[in-house]
Parts: C-alpha cells; sequence; structure tokens
C-alpha cells in the first residue's frame, strides 16, 4: 500500500503537537459563511465529556473550498480571563510568538481594526484585520488588507461551571501565504484542512499557556 505525502506531513503534525485527541466530524453550515457550531444549533454540552480528554476539531461537510475548521477545547479560566487575554492586542507579541508586532490602528465602537506583522519562516507577511466584538461571547474576524487576500476567524467563548469552552473557528486557504503551499494544496485540496486545524491547536495551546502565567502572576 503506498502512502502518500500528506499522509506523512499528517501523522508528523500530530506527533509534533501531542494531540490527546482530534475527533473529526462534520456539521452543515448555511450560506457558506462562517458561523459557530453553536449558532447552527449543535449541542455543545453532548461533548463535554471527549472535551476532559482533549482538544475537538469538527471540519464543514459541503463541497465549498476552503471548509471551515473548527476547534474546541475546555480551559481552567473564567470566560472574563479568556475574554481578557483575545482582547489584549497590546501584549499579542507575547501571546503569539509567530506575531512580530500587533497594534490597534483604529477602534469602531466594538470594532477594531487591528495591524499584524507575522513571521512566515523564510519570510514576513503584513495584513489588516477587522475585529467585530460581541463582549465577553465571540470575536469574528476578517481580512480587510495587506499580504493577506482572504480569510474569516472567529472566537466564541461558551461558559461551563468556572471553566470556559473555547471554540476558534477558521475559514480561510494556505495558498494565501505561500508559493509552495498553493502547490501543494493544489494536488491534494484537504491539506488546506490539516493546515487550519495545526494553526488552531497552536493558537488555542498560545491562548492557554498566556491564562496559565496570567493566573500564577494573581
Amino acid at each position: 500500500m503506498s502512502i502518500s505525502v500528506w499522509q506523512v506531513l499528517w501523522v508528523l503534525l500530530m506527533k509534533y503537537l501531542n494531540l490527546i485527541i482530534i475527533f473529526l466530524a462534520s456539521f452543515y453550515l448555511y450560506g457558506g459563511e462562517l458561523m459557530s457550531p453553536i449558532d447552527s444549533g449543535f449541542d455543545i454540552k453532548s461533548i463535554l465529556p471527549l472535551l476532559n480528554k482533549g482538544e475537538l476539531g469538527f471540519i464543514e461537510n459541503s463541497g465549498a473550498r476552503p471548509k471551515q475548521v473548527s476547534l474546541f477545547t475546555l480551559i481552567d479560566a473564567t470566560p472574563d480571563e479568556v475574554w481578557n487575554v483575545l482582547t489584549d492586542y497590546e501584549h499579542y507579541t507575547e501571546i503569539f510568538p509567530s506575531i512580530l508586532e500587533c497594534k490597534i490602528a483604529k477602534q469602531e465602537g466594538d470594532t477594531a481594526f487591528v495591524d499584524y506583522k507575522l513571521d512566515a519562516v523564510l519570510y514576513s507577511i503584513k495584513y489588516r484585520l477587522r475585529h467585530n466584538h460581541t463582549p465577553k461571547k465571540s470575536i469574528d474576524i476578517s481580512v480587510v488588507s495587506g499580504d493577506l487576500k482572504s480569510g474569516e476567524y472567529r472566537y466564541d467563548i461558551y461558559p461551563f461551571e468556572n471553566r470556559t469552552v473555547l471554540i476558534y473557528s477558521i475559514k480561510a486557504s494556505a495558498t494565501d501565504t505561500s508559493f509552495l503551499l498553493r502547490k501543494i494544496v493544489r494536488k491534494q485540496p484537504t491539506m488546506d484542512e490539516a493546515i487550519n486545524i495545526s494553526t488552531a491547536i497552536i493558537t488555542l495551546n498560545n491562548i492557554k499557556d498566556a491564562l496559565k502565567k496570567r493566573q500564577k502572576g494573581k
């Protein structure tokens, strides 16, 4: 039986990230827009036993490309603590190691326009994102300008007792940022989902690490 490049990369990725569990399931999204699984009628309480064992991932069930990927994690922190980290843009360079620069360009009510400079390993990219805040509940993020041409992202906060279920959703294509990735994705389109899952895992781990540091500093 032959093994594809995608399969090798996937195995190495899972080994590197040392996930306890990733459960890939499908859910339907109306209109192809980025949505929270909670908004689409998903019963988040039904997966809490699984979240106690590790992260849980979902991939959109549609013919659209790129597909939405959502990753759930259970955090030992209150929703207020989680929200404070998600909106602490002044310290994003400390929270997310791959972010070289981050500053709020302008604020319009609950919407922040944030400028980023990101380390893309062999080079850096600059872009502006629009962050629409629903205080203490969710953040909808979309591309405004810069090296990123498209992409939608979303955080959802779900309180559970004295802890928080944080959901990070991505609907973006890696083809915007790298010629090499563009060639890989063209040959194997599902690499987009694999890359977005790994991005979501790293992002959530960064957030949890930041929360632990702040809790220890109290």
